[in-house]
């Protein structure tokens, strides 16, 4: 008799503490849907700050001058193409 009532008990227990599979995907698409809301306002936040990397030019590489090209390979610091 006892063992019933144990079993029963267990299987009530059981039943309350595990959630209800669409209740558990409704939390986890509540917490998907802030997360999100989240990343947007940062991504909003980075662009009208200036962070943001998107349409922004590389820099253009800076001209040299024969002068300063000489001075650079007379130093060493410059290793011509073979």
């Amino acid at each position: 008799m006892e063992t019933k009532k144990q079993d029963e008990n267990n299987s009530e227990e059981s039943k309350e503490v595990k959630p209800n599979v669409v209740e558990e995907a409704k939390l986890l698409a509540e917490r998907l849907e802030k997360a999100n809301a989240e990343a947007k306002e940062l991504k909003a936040a980075d662009i009208l700050n200036g962070k943001a990397d998107a349409g922004q030019a590389p820099e253009e590489p800076k001209e040299e001058s024969p002068e300063d090209y000489s001075k650079k390979l007379l130093e060493g610091n410059v290793h011509p193409e073979a």
